[in-house]
């Protein structure tokens, strides 16, 4: 595992973050977004019998929009057509963490293994120096990043290479919740702060008030904008205010082909919201 250009975070002092919320009428489910974009809904609490256990936290979105999520022991794909949910066993045993790279591959760790899965399954071959990794994405080729784990560890991001390399991408002050890359930089997210980290350089982003809700995830559709979420809550950040795009539900984000998806377990429901960058007046 190689260490090269960390820098420690914290040099740049920013203001906080303001949280700013604008409600149009309140829609279906009881969300409430931004006007503007629209919302359409991939998984109900309806549709939870369609999956051999209720689906866990985690979940990524395929090039093909299938959704890939964790149910009881096993990985499972999902797409909503007009008969209602498909879902297919991808493997009997889903690993600890998982994640679609920039090439449409489905990549896990379990235990303290990394792999690719395949036909036959996940493919454990390349061994980790850290235990309780978890996963996210890339929009680059060839790479994935991760996060996770314990004392300080926890701190960091690695980047996993397609040739079985770790480096140290970045080490914030607390506890990485999340990660999320755009083609020109890699977005580290803690409780409180967001942290950019571009080639040589790592700055602090923005930071929210120490009396508001955690941050719980992050994703970056492209370099405009980054969206976090809170367990209630998801926003769009630009400059220093972050505008409400989604309330009464917040939960994990992920990002593919332009449309922010936002799954809640609690809930049972999994939204997915296109229209966001002409509602944000990004277009």
């Amino acid at each position: 595992m190689r260490t090269i250009g960390v820098v420690a975070a914290g040099a740049v002092c920013l203001a906080v973050v303001r949280l700013i919320a604008i409600w149009p009428s309140e829609r279906e489910n009881g969300l409430r977004v931004i006007s503007g974009a629209a919302v359409d809904y991939i998984l109900t609490p309806e549709d939870m019998s369609a999956f051999p256990a209720t689906p866990d936290c985690t979940f990524d979105v395929a090039e093909d929009d299938t959704v890939i999520l964790t149910a009881g022991d096993s990985l499972v794909g999902m797409q909503r057509s007009a008969n209602g949910v498909n879902a297919e066993q991808l493997a009997e045993h889903a690993p600890r963490a998982y994640a679609v790279d920039a090439e449409g591959n489905l990549l896990g760790i379990d235990r303290k293994y990394f792999g690719q899965y395949g036909d036959s399954g996940f493919s454990l071959a390349v061994p980790l120096p850290i235990e309780g990794l978890r996963m996210a994405g890339s929009h680059n080729a060839g790479a994935v990043y991760l996060f996770g784990g314990s004392g300080q560890s926890s701190n960091r991001v690695y980047t996993m290479y397609r040739d079985g390399v770790l480096d140290v991408l970045a080490e914030v002050p607390s506890q990485v919740v999340g990660v999320a890359d755009s083609d020109a930089a890699v977005y580290v997210a803690t409780e409180r702060e967001i942290y950019r980290v571009a080639p040589r350089a790592q700055n602090l982003a923005f930071k929210i008030a120490d009396d508001a809700p955690p941050i719980r995830s992050i994703a970056a559709c492209d370099d405009q904008v980054v969206y976090f979420s809170t367990d209630s809550r998801v926003y769009a950040v630009r400059g220093l205010a972050a505008i409400a795009v989604m309330a009464n539900m917040g939960g994990i984000v992920r990002c593919r082909h332009g449309s922010l998806f936002v799954w809640n377990r609690d809930r049972g429901v999994l939204a997915r919201m296109t229209g966001l960058p002409a509602a944000l007046h990004l277009q």
